[in-house]
């Protein structure tokens, strides 16, 4: 941003947009702490956007756009990263070792009728 009246502008736009920006994230964050994460990268988004904003678009609707597209980023990245760190629980074991056994008694059952 080149003057204080862009960057008061600015402010202008976020403060104006803040239901908008909260709702988006709401909606794509249940996580209280992502959500404010995805809050802050909203606003640098327009930030970074601003001087280049074409004003033959609504000023609500370019924020929009750049909210949803960021919340959907966002979703995507950090929903990719929760599914490649699942933890395994120890039932899994239990279950893999209770067919185990069926299979050893099984197998020692067949070899006894022999």
């Amino acid at each position: 941003m080149k003057s204080q009246a862009d960057k008061d502008q600015f402010l202008l736009l976020i403060q104006q947009n803040k239901k908008l920006i909260f709702k988006v994230c709401n909606t794509y964050c249940k996580d209280e702490e992502d959500s404010k994460d995805l809050v802050q990268e909203v606003i640098i988004q327009p930030w970074h956007a601003y001087p280049n904003y074409n004003d033959r678009y609504k000023l609500f609707t370019w924020m929009y756009r750049i909210a949803l597209n960021t919340a959907i980023s966002f979703y995507r990245s950090h929903h990719k990263r929760k599914s490649a760190t699942i933890s395994i629980n120890e039932a899994i074991f239990e279950i893999a070792d209770d067919d185990s056994t069926r299979q050893l008694d099984e197998i020692e059952e067949f070899e006894q009728e022999e």
